[in-house]
């Protein structure tokens, strides 16, 4: 009813949503690997888009989501990402390279989701 439409979301559309039904500051920003470990290092949940047939998760069916969305909650040392992906059963803790989830982040496009922009979403009280 929000939006006119029910299939998949731009970052700003879930932006609105965290702010409208949720009561949450959340803002779309570019994401880098910087600007990613800078939220986090504040402690702010992190919503990233991407290509979700690029991040070669074998837990996908048919090699993935054209378009999906996950939140990442940490990294490792070795620069991977600690994510908690909603796309398979075995989401929570799911670890992702560094490189390979940050070059699957693309906005929604419907023309080709692997040219969105590369954006995330932070979530502040």
């Amino acid at each position: 009813e929000t939006y006119g439409y029910n299939k998949d979301t731009t970052s700003a559309d879930v932006a609105n949503t965290a702010k409208v039904f949720f009561s949450r500051k959340a803002s779309v920003v570019d994401a880098t690997e910087a600007s990613i470990k800078k939220a986090l290092n504040e402690g702010h949940p992190v919503i990233v888009p991407a290509y979700g047939k690029a991040l070669n998760n074998p837990n996908f069916r048919n090699g993935g989501p054209e378009y999906h969305m996950l939140v990442i909650k940490g990294y490792n040392k070795d620069g991977s990402w600690i994510t908690n992906d909603p796309g398979t059963r075995n989401g929570p803790d799911y670890v992702y390279g560094k490189q390979l989830l940050l070059d699957a982040i693309h906005d929604f496009d419907p023309r080709d989701m692997r040219t969105g922009r590369k954006v995330m979403i932070i979530v502040t009280p």
